[in-house]
């Protein structure tokens, strides 16, 4: 789930290289939009979060619990929203994270085999799950 967010980061940076969007707080009139939250200068398409949180609600359907995957899901929602509602997105920016989120979950999920040896690594690194030490 987390390499779903991070290979959707990297097509975002991608995208973001090729195609700059301001933010609507550096475009729109300064009554017209209330910033909630300070945010740098970069560029706008398409949302980070959104794509991080989707990528993960995406790569846990089938993978993970119901109620884990619907609460991912509802996560990422809540998100692309609270990052329209504090002003630092375009709707068409969180939109664009979305589908770049799922697309990179699915995806993911689909060659997961491929990617186990370092999923088991990450388990090891952190002791969780199978690899936790056993208490006595």
């Amino acid at each position: 789930m987390g390499l779903a967010g991070v290979l959707g980061l990297i097509i975002n940076v991608l995208i973001s290289h090729i195609y700059f969007r301001p933010r609507p707080f550096m475009v729109l009139k300064k009554r017209t939009i209330t910033q909630l939250i300070p945010h740098s200068l970069d560029a706008s398409f398409p949302s980070d979060h959104t794509t991080g949180s989707f990528g993960v609600a995406a790569a846990s359907l089938g993978k993970a619990s119901k109620w884990i995957t619907i609460s991912f899901t509802l996560l990422a929602i809540l998100n692309g929203i609270a990052r329209l509602y504090v002003g630092v997105h375009w709707s068409t920016d969180v939109i664009a994270g979305i589908v770049i989120g799922t697309i990179c979950g699915r995806l993911l999920w689909k060659f997961s085999s491929i990617f186990q040896p370092i999923t088991d690594f990450g388990l090891r690194l952190f002791h969780f799950g199978s690899y936790e030490p056993k208490r006595h």
